[in-house]
């Protein structure tokens, strides 16, 4: 790896990380990703494209052993209807995990 300037001047790395999901996982990071939002507010659909955007970004936000517990503090209603339509988005957006 290569250290390159940044914008504060310090030299830093680009750290990839790959992690292997299919429909439970994806679903439960985006889930995880829109906890605590008005579930009547949330898109019926998503592109694959923006499946894998939000849940990139959720990850870099909280890191990948953090989302099991992101329904704590929801009720059980509501963190089962956003796990719901978590799972109703990534079977949309990628029909080959089924």
């Amino acid at each position: 790896m290569r250290a390159t300037p940044s914008k504060d001047g310090r030299y830093r790395f680009d750290l990839r990380v790959t992690f292997r999901v299919g429909e439970s996982e994806l679903a439960l990071l985006l889930a995880a990703s829109r906890a605590g939002e008005d579930i009547g507010g949330l898109p019926e659909r998503l592109s694959r494209k923006a499946v894998v955007e939000e849940v990139k970004r959720y990850l870099a936000r909280r890191g990948g052993d953090e989302f099991d517990g992101w329904s704590d503090d929801l009720d059980p209603d509501e963190a089962r209807a956003v796990e719901e339509w978590a799972r109703s988005v990534v079977q949309r957006a990628f029909p080959e995990l089924k």
